[in-house]
């Protein structure tokens, strides 16, 4: 130490606790910076040359392997806080200013709170009184100091991300249905039952083009969907079919071979939200489907993610459930909006088959009167009337293979069961992004 200031301890001081705080950032520093730890128990001597005794001294280290960027998560630091605000403490020992936090509203909270209790704090550079002007300006510099050094690391390593995301080379977490082969390449899982499993997601969805459709086919058939996350150490797990799960797959571009970083947050209702991810290498290794699929499905996404009253934007909207033929696809003549489905049985109920178009367009948009409603039946009939007219050979042609392709659905679903039913064996051990092939 280099100014051990022993002229700032007290008696008042020597009767409290002598409390050293002992934490490193993060578990592989604790482990590998041995050194380090070892320097940091030694101000447990120092405590002892200042005057205090061996048993009122106290050393905290429990938050090691914990960020100093964030008070709340380390335990250790919130009791040395309470012992302080308790009057219980004379002085507070660290190697440095940083162990106790890299916050600055952290560590003024601490000064302030030292300040007020009488309580020193040292570190390798001396002993500072926060109840000084002059020791507690110093000890706010430092805090400073080391704040700006935690943002210049962090940009540091992001700086290091970016540039080899924009290689193509940043090795990520893959998503289920995708492992890195010998050679560090994206390539699709070996295992049949996986590919057998995410292949339908995508069909269906081309088909049905919904989310909430594909995900009630995949749960009416009873298909159980691959996952990879993080909590499981990125180990391959089966579960049932969930419709968050459906949305994380259509939306992950890496299953149309497009290589992805910082697309967090803001894509959910967007047409078009590979225009703000950070990078974005279409084509960089093999996929279930390709780029232009996945473009078009995040459209058809964004389209089916609110409905609209204006109809004018482009937008169509999510087929909605009814009686009526024209069930969240009729639209107002007179201000382009969608027209509602109104029931007649709520105010007689006698009428209640009875349904009528509804447009409340300028009503909600001006605070104006309804635009015109009209008896569901009549448009009904209209529109079946020109449908029957319409059907002619090549109809009945499309309607023969669109029950071929019902057909192929159903025998796709007993081939994934069949699949299911069997052994799945899993490898808990290390996944680089991969699964060995279960053995059945």
């Amino acid at each position: 130490m280099k100014n051990i200031g022993t002229g700032k301890v007290s008696a008042s001081h020597l009767e409290r606790e002598a409390c050293v705080y002992i934490r490193q950032s993060s578990p592989g520093q604790v482990v590998n910076n041995t050194e380090s730890t070892r320097r940091q128990y030694d101000p447990s001597e120092r405590a002892l040359v200042l005057g205090w005794p061996r048993e009122r001294i106290r050393v905290i280290d429990e938050d090691q392997g914990l960020s100093g960027a964030d008070a709340e998560k380390r335990g250790g630091f919130q009791d040395l806080m309470a012992r302080i605000a308790a009057g219980e403490v004379g002085i507070v020992l660290s190697l440095e200013i940083s162990r106790l936090g890299r916050s600055n509203a952290d560590l003024h909270r601490l000064f302030r709170l030292v300040a007020l209790s009488g309580t020193l704090v040292c570190d390798e550079a001396g002993v500072h009184d926060p109840g000084n002007s002059s020791d507690l300006l110093l000890l706010g510099i430092k805090s400073s100091v080391y704040e700006f050094e935690l943002d210049g690391i962090r940009q540091r390593l992001l700086g290091g991300a970016l540039n080899k995301a924009q290689r193509g080379e940043l090795r990520i977490a893959l998503p289920a249905g995708l492992v890195h082969d010998p050679a560090v390449a994206v390539v699709l899982d070996p295992d049949i039952q996986v590919a057998e499993a995410v292949n339908p997601v995508f069909e269906t969805f081309r088909r049905t083009r919904s989310a909430r459709a594909t995900f009630n086919w995949l749960l009416d058939n009873a298909i159980l969907l691959p996952a990879c996350p993080a909590s499981e150490g990125h180990r391959l797990i089966w579960s049932e079919a969930h419709y968050s799960r459906v949305l994380s797959i259509l939306r992950n571009p890496r299953y149309a071979g497009c290589h992805a970083w910082g697309r967090r947050g803001g894509n959910a209702g967007r047409a078009d939200p590979w225009k703000a991810w950070r990078v974005c290498i279409p084509e960089a290794h093999a996929g279930y489907i390709d780029w232009e699929e996945f473009q078009r499905n995040q459209r058809q996404l964004a389209d089916n993610h609110r409905q609209s009253f204006a109809a004018t934007d482009g937008r169509t909207g999510p087929l909605r459930e009814g009686g009526a033929l024209l069930q969240s696809r009729a639209i107002c003549g007179r201000c382009g909006s969608r027209m509602l489905i109104k029931c007649g049985g709520a105010t007689d109920p006698k009428r209640v088959n009875e349904r009528y178009y509804h447009c409340v367009g300028g009503k909600v948009a001006q605070a104006g009167k309804s635009c015109q409603t009209m008896r569901g039946e009549r448009v009904d009939a209209a529109v079946a009337d020109f449908l029957v007219g319409a059907v002619n050979r090549s109809n009945i042609d499309l309607a023969l293979s669109v029950e071929e392709q019902v057909r192929s659905d159903f025998a796709r679903a007993d081939l994934q069961r069949s699949y299911q039913n069997r052994e799945i064996i899993t490898h808990p051990a290390k996944r680089s992004g991969r699964v060995e092939p279960s053995v059945w």
